[in-house]
């Protein structure tokens, strides 16, 4: 799930990003600062809708727009 990430701007027009807990448990510390120097990292717990669903966030966000 770590390519289902989704980038959004908050109110002040900060880059977010958005993404499971599942994604963030298997990027490396490296790559997690890499994400958090340059976005917000916005991070949820979506087991249930991953394993049941096959969708995560970017799934979940896209149609809201």
């Amino acid at each position: 799930m770590c390519a289902n990430m989704f980038d959004i701007l908050d109110k002040d027009n900060n880059h977010c990003v958005v993404m499971s807990k599942r994604a963030e448990t298997n990027y490396s510390e490296s790559n997690l600062n890499i994400l958090r120097t340059n976005y917000k990292v916005i991070v949820t717990d979506l087991d249930l809708i991953e394993t049941i669903g096959g969708g995560s966030s970017r799934c979940l966000l896209v149609e809201l727009f």
